[in-house]
């Protein structure tokens, strides 16, 4: 079996290089995606991807090691395990970040990666009905709206941020966003626009594409240096296939490293150590990873309800009937109702926390006796005033424990390594805070929860940090794009050193963008599509 092009992983780059590189007629492609389909009504209801996370149908249940600077705790690492991957399991949050991000990548050496060059495969994805038209794309797959998930405490929300110095905006994805707006997500008609129903669906019925699921690939094979093809296993049977063109990893930023590790692309003396034949000692691949720290600032409140009291009894089933006979409704979009950016370093280039915020409280809680977790509402109301670090200096590492492709790897994120990224934390926590004491939410506050008002110091603020801070499920950088000796893909995502192999996915950032990843793994496959069509 010979295709044109492979494909290793249907997340969101994946669907992307699905379709656009199959719209060439002449090329043939196949896409294998370890995980299943992503027919189930949980992935395309808005909220329903709470009930997905830890669940072994959808999420591939990741965990890191245990984290030096956060009392050695071990964080829980979800990544999509169906079409669409992470991007049919995660919020369906739609944000760009700052054209800063971009400038910077483009300073280190990465030529066509600056915000001018990125911001045209941001519109040719977007199908945008937010913000400044000028601004944005309106005839591309992707569906983004302001989500139409909204409650009367958002407005307090954005009322008590203005009180507080941060202006409300009516678009967080323009080049330079400082204050808060509504969310802007990916969902059309009341269900979420996943890269696997925008991109990956229209493509099904061209008959230069196959798409294979349960297809998990062990190796790429190689003949020297070059890329050849590579070996899945698929229903209990192994099967080789042939790639002509390229072989592309779009597995995202953890399996990417893996699997360059697991076929002999990375550091000589691990994969020896392992018993790994060395095809190419590129010690890079699987460092340089970067994640968002995320924190909240908790509070219940009186006089005044929220999403908690929504989501429980007979209001639950007057929001499950709304959403059923509307689309519309707080099911009808992510939990997150407001993101947006300020900054709490003056000198910072710009913005430099992100802003998450919910009207409601809840936490995951793991289900005993197995491996899931679900996620449970506080039975008071509440807001949830939740921020992460645009840019953490703080960098960690993926890497393979073993040559069983079955052996989960070894992520380590190393968070809060760094004192820049202990004082954003102890600032930003600070910042969150402050919103809740405005005028226009005290009136209504209850009680700071977590932190709480014994936290006080800026050594109480980081204990609480050390002791709550979270992943926010954004991996990134773990084959940093680059030209110099420490970079595993060059601007034109060809790994160096390697002939006919590409990474296409999060994982080729140099550095993380100031937002969730999933707008930004749009653009690069978007980007990489042209790249690719244009160098054969």
């Amino acid at each position: 079996m010979q295709f044109d092009y492979v494909i290793v992983g249907g997340g969101a780059s994946g669907c992307v290089l699905a379709n656009r590189l199959s719209a060439a007629k002449d090329r043939s492609v196949l896409l294998l995606e370890a995980g299943g389909s992503d027919a189930h009504p949980l992935v395309h209801m808005p909220l329903g991807f709470a009930f997905m996370l830890g669940k072994e149908r959808f999420d591939w249940r990741y965990a890191y090691e245990p984290e030096p600077q956060l009392n050695n705790r071990i964080l829980y690492c979800p990544r999509g395990k169906m079409l669409g991957g992470s991007g049919s399991l995660n919020a369906m949050v739609y944000v760009r970040g700052h054209a800063h991000d971009y400038e910077a990548w483009r300073a280190m050496g990465n030529v066509g990666w600056g915000w001018d060059d990125v911001l045209p495969y941001f519109k040719r994805a977007e199908n945008c009905a937010v913000g400044d038209a000028a601004e944005h794309g309106h005839r591309g797959p992707m569906t983004i709206v302001s989500s139409p998930a909204w409650h009367p405490l958002d407005e307090l929300v954005l009322r008590a941020a203005e009180q507080a110095g941060i202006p409300r905006i009516a678009d967080h994805n323009t080049a330079h966003p400082n204050g808060l707006a509504p969310v802007s997500v990916n969902v059309r008609n009341g269900f979420r626009c996943s890269a696997a129903k925008a991109y990956l669906k229209p493509a099904r019925s061209r008959a230069n594409l196959r798409v294979e699921t349960q297809a998990r690939v062990e190796r790429v094979l190689f003949e020297g240096k070059r890329a050849v093809g590579v070996q899945y296993r698929r229903g209990g049977e192994l099967h080789t296939v042939r790639a002509n063109a390229e072989v592309i990893l779009s597995a995202g930023a953890v399996d990417s490293p893996k699997l360059l590790e697991l076929s002999g692309v990375g550091a000589g003396q691990r994969l020896r150590a392992l018993g790994i034949d060395v095809v190419h000692d590129l010690p890079s691949v699987g460092e340089n990873m970067q994640d968002h720290f995320l924190l909240f600032v908790r509070a219940r409140l009186k006089d005044m309800s929220s999403v908690n009291e929504e989501l429980r009894g007979s209001r639950m089933l007057r929001n499950v009937l709304q959403y059923l006979l509307t689309r519309r409704g707080l099911l009808s979009g992510p939990h997150t109702h407001i993101i947006g950016y300020t900054q709490v370093r003056p000198e910072a280039p710009s913005a430099d926390i992100q802003f998450m915020i919910a009207p409601v409280t809840f936490a995951p809680v793991a289900t005993k006796g197995s491996n899931e977790t679900k996620v449970v509402l506080d039975s008071e109301p509440g807001v949830s005033i939740g921020f992460c670090q645009c840019r953490p200096q703080s960098r960690g590492y993926v890497h393979i424990r073993s040559k069983d492709v079955a052996t989960p790897p070894s992520i380590h994120a190393n968070f809060l390594a760094s004192e820049l990224d202990r004082d954003i934390v102890i600032r930003g926590l600070r910042t969150a805070r402050q919103i809740t004491q405005e005028p226009a939410l005290a009136q209504y506050l209850k009680e700071e929860f977590s932190p709480g008002p014994q936290a006080r110091s800026d050594e109480d603020l980081l204990a609480y940090a050390r002791a709550n801070g979270d992943s926010a499920y954004h991996i990134a950088g773990t084959c940093r794009m680059g030209t110099d000796a420490q970079a595993v893909v060059d601007p034109q995502l060809r790994v160096h050193g390697m002939e006919r192999l590409r990474i296409v996915d999060a994982s080729i950032m140099p550095q993380i963008v100031s937002a969730n990843t999933h707008a930004a793994s749009i653009m690069i496959g978007e980007r990489a599509s042209d790249l690719i069509l244009n160098s054969h």
